[in-house]
């Protein structure tokens, strides 16, 4: 049975329908070919109704494939935990002996990052996967828990608590905060990364995420217990939702009226719209991301290949097509360009490589 009620406050939710696919976000695999959702009339936290499994997070491949993003990688070598682990060494009280959790933590690649800018700092990771033990560090300052049961952590024991990309696969976010909030020191802080839908729309079609969030409703979930919020701008996540949280006793404001999803849908729908006037024959599509995924749904499954610059894998293949480097394309190629206005990266393309490429 399909629960109608908000996760978070309870109050009374409205569906949401439209015609567009929904993914995965391990390889992108189309999940269903409308998406549902339910929004509260309160607080707007949208939420997806429907059981998710996300069973490929238990799986070796998952944790095998598991690599840091590379924002730059000309003059200087730059990654998102590289960027992470910036931003939090900048905003925190203290460098010294601080007690860090971070929920989801992978490879342990960021508590690595941030280990390298905190003095004698202890680090502890929690995953739901025991094939991530392999890659963990193995130094005496980091323990890795399997499953562990949040209540069983000594309360008022961590500085800082990190969740990136992980608040929005939360099936329950109120017990959740609670947990946060009790095992968070009075001065603690947390640190929660999301996509931002704003920046790329194409993230709300990401079936398998429990909670889609903005700008506007995270802050209304996190101000009712009593948190404080800023919203962190860096210029290497701009299409990610950076959102640093103190601790403390904040008066608790009112929710915040939120519509930033029905207008990422909107954009969505006119390309879909566009791209099945321009009926481009044999498109190959650049990019393996969502938004690939997407035009190659809008394209009935008829793309002849994908286009990508960090292609190096002999026979590597994206939703079951071939994937090929820019330099082989030719004059008369036609390339729908998937990424969402990055006009920029566009120009760059056009001089380097052949191909036609065409945004919509």
């Amino acid at each position: 049975m399909i629960k109608k009620t908000c996760l978070f406050c309870g109050s009374k939710t409205d569906e949401i329908k439209y015609n567009l696919p929904s993914f995965n976000h391990f390889g992108f695999k189309t999940i269903s070919k409308k998406i549902y959702f339910r929004k509260c009339l309160k607080c707007s936290l949208i939420h997806n109704p429907k059981k998710i499994k996300n069973i490929f997070f238990n799986k070796k491949k998952y944790a095998d494939e598991v690599t840091d993003h590379i924002l730059q990688k000309n003059k200087k070598y730059i990654t998102r935990k590289m960027v992470i682990a910036k931003i939090l060494a900048q905003f925190l009280n203290s460098k010294f002996n601080l007690k860090v959790l971070e929920i989801g933590c992978s490879d342990g690649g960021l508590l690595k990052k941030l280990d390298e800018k905190l003095i004698k700092g202890s680090f502890c990771g929690t995953e739901i996967s025991s094939y991530h033990k392999k890659k963990f560090p193995k130094q005496k300052n980091f323990s890795l828990y399997i499953k562990p049961n949040l209540n069983s952590f000594k309360k008022k024991y961590f500085n800082l608590i990190i969740l990136s990309h992980v608040f929005n696969y939360l099936k329950d976010p109120k017990k959740a905060l609670i947990q946060f909030k009790n095992l968070l020191k009075a001065d603690g802080q947390m640190l929660i990364v999301v996509p931002n839908i704003i920046e790329n729309p194409y993230y709300s079609l990401m079936g398998d995420q429990k909670l889609i969030l903005t700008k506007k409703s995270l802050p209304n979930l996190l101000e009712k217990f009593g948190f404080k919020v800023k919203i962190i701008k860096n210029k290497y996540l701009k299409r990610e939702l950076v959102v640093l949280v103190k601790n403390g006793n904040i008066k608790k404001s009112n929710y915040r009226k939120d519509y930033i999803f029905e207008k990422s849908i909107a954009k969505i729908n006119k390309i879909k719209i566009k791209t099945l006037k321009k009926n481009i024959q044999n498109p190959m599509i650049f990019g393996t991301s969502i938004n690939s995924a997407c035009f190659d749904e809008f394209n009935k499954n008829k793309t002849k290949c994908f286009v990508d610059e960090f292609s190096n894998k002999p026979n590597e293949k994206f939703r079951n097509k071939s994937i090929i480097h820019p330099n082989k394309l030719k004059k008369e190629d036609n390339v729908i360009f998937s990424f969402y206005k990055n006009n920029k990266l566009k120009s760059k393309l056009q001089k380097k490589y052949l191909g036609n490429i065409i945004s919509i």
